[in-house]
């Protein structure tokens, strides 16, 4: 057995065949066109933006830069308290 859709059975109860023949039918899809549209675009920006900033990566600390860093300040800090 064929069901109509929710929409197809509230159209058919206003007699109107479609929802453009409502009086603000047509901006009604038009707003709703204008807002899929723009939801599609706002993905797409969003994941090109995400590969950009996976391009763009910091490359990692150096490690060894880190160490003698740490190193030094260890050796000031025991300078310091006379160890």
């Amino acid at each position: 057995m064929h069901q109509q859709l929710i929409p197809g059975r509230s159209l058919k109860a206003a007699n109107v065949d479609a929802i453009a023949s409502w009086p603000a039918g047509e901006v009604l899809v038009a707003a709703i066109n204008v807002l899929v549209i723009s939801f599609v675009v706002f993905l797409i920006v969003r994941s090109i933006e995400a590969l950009r900033r996976k391009e763009e990566a910091v490359a990692p600390p150096d490690t060894q830069a880190q160490l003698a860093a740490a190193v030094t300040l260890l050796a000031d800090a025991f300078d310091r308290r006379q160890l």
